[in-house]
């Protein structure tokens, strides 16, 4: 019988009722949001730098406001999306410490090897996307 180390105590995972399943995805998604709000305040912080890097490919192009909310919207969607980028790895950690106590040993042994492979794997995501993808998306739709 396994045993589960989370904040609900150490219990059998037989034990846990239904609720005290939602209620452990209620903490860790808590936690997760929690992480999400921190990283975008923290990406505030460096939004209008972040909107420079973004433009560099657009060669000194600046953005254009249509409508009266947009350079808001734009500058806080950047700030967003920073912060789920550098929360990525609290996000796993979050999904982590939730499926944890239900696997056995030897299905840990493997996420081990998942969890460091998927941030190393989203990072080179990342950088495929911006210096493969953008450049080729920025010539393509400058010139359609």
């Amino acid at each position: 019988m396994t045993t589960a180390n989370t904040g609900l105590g150490t219990e059998s995972m037989e034990a846990f009722s239904i609720l005290e399943h939602l209620n452990e995805l209620r903490i860790r998604l808590t936690w997760a949001a929690g992480g999400i709000v921190v990283a975008t305040i923290l990406a505030l912080a460096f939004t209008v730098d972040l909107l420079q890097f973004i433009l560099q490919p657009y060669e000194n192009s600046e953005l254009v406001v249509l409508g009266p909310t947009e350079g808001i919207e734009t500058f806080f969607r950047v700030a967003i999306t920073a912060g789920l980028i550098i929360s990525m790895p609290w996000l796993l950690f979050q999904v982590w410490k939730f499926v944890e106590p239900a696997l056995t040993k030897e299905e840990k042994k493997y996420i081990y090897l998942f969890l460091p492979t998927t941030v190393i794997f989203f990072s080179i995501g990342i950088l495929f996307a911006w210096f493969v993808l953008v450049p080729t998306a920025i010539n393509f739709l400058s010139t359609f």
